[in-house]
């Protein structure tokens, strides 16, 4: 058994080393160079945000604030048959949920999109929990308190005009700073 599985990790090895790397397709290779095929990605997302921001999917204040609801085999349902707040789960609970709208940020970009990243810092002295949620329009702060319950502390706006790339926003804690990055013309850190 030993000499058979020594036999098959030197084949794997051999077929590696023999291997030739693919050459390159020089006509997608500029393709993606031009930023064809990123405008194509982005085209589609902004169909698809168009099409659930005309829905109303996207508008944040039809989302009510939700309690905390236990993971009980796999599901956390949140509001009883309602199967647009329950929720698949593997030993984890939903303690609280808040909207966008109540954070600060009820609007959504032209095509429909809300926001994008959501981190986390804690206090290394008290060890308070606190969270900013990358939105739309700014950012918004919160606590999680002892319980798991979410206390809203407070937006920050965007510094600037917002435009369709409002969305995209990147956050990470560094050391007692949360930073703010954004791609948007002289938004900043």
């Amino acid at each position: 058994m030993r000499i058979k599985a020594i036999a098959v990790a030197v084949g794997f090895c051999a077929s590696g080393a023999l291997a030739k790397e693919k050459a390159v397709e020089m006509s997608r290779h500029a393709e993606y160079k031009s930023g064809a095929v990123m405008d194509r990605i982005l085209a589609h997302k902004f169909e698809q945000w168009k099409a659930k921001l005309a829905s109303g999917a996207l508008n944040s204040t039809q989302w009510p604030r939700l309690n905390y609801t236990k993971c009980i085999n796999g599901t956390a349902e949140a509001i009883h048959g309602d199967a647009l707040h329950t929720f698949r789960c593997k030993n984890m609970d939903l303690y609280d949920f808040i909207n966008h709208a109540t954070l600060g940020s009820p609007l959504a970009t032209e095509d429909g999109a809300t926001g994008s990243s959501i981190w986390g810092w804690t206090d290394p002295r008290s060890g308070r929990e606190f969270i900013a949620v990358g939105m739309y329009q700014g950012t918004g702060l919160a606590e999680i308190l002892p319980k798991g319950r979410l206390l809203n502390l407070g937006f920050l706006p965007a510094p600037v005009a917002l435009g369709q790339h409002a969305l995209w926003k990147e956050i990470r804690s560094y050391k007692n700073y949360m930073i703010i990055g954004r791609e948007l013309e002289d938004h900043g850190l």
